[in-house]
């Protein structure tokens, strides 16, 4: 759960940073994004909707990612298969 956590803030920042259409800044200069505090502080224009699917969407691919993951370790796992 921490890094699905951890991928959604990231993907929110990322968001801001790139001066998406889902979190900017009300007026140029009045916002500055504070990533290692985890806030973006100022007057900001959020679209909510496009959050939560910002969010939903990053939680879909980290669970897809280690779906994925467990699948190629229990193919590995499965190859490893010694006979005596």
């Amino acid at each position: 759960m921490k890094t699905i956590r951890k991928a959604c803030v990231q993907a929110v920042f990322d968001e801001f940073e790139t001066q998406g259409e889902l979190v900017h800044p009300f007026k140029d200069g009045d916002v500055e994004a504070m990533r290692a505090l985890g806030h973006i502080v100022g007057y900001v224009d959020l679209d909510v909707t496009g959050i939560v699917d910002l969010i939903v969407d990053t939680i879909n691919k980290e669970l897809w990612h280690g779906h994925q993951t467990g699948r190629e370790a229990e193919s590995a796992g499965a190859a490893e298969v010694r006979t005596p």
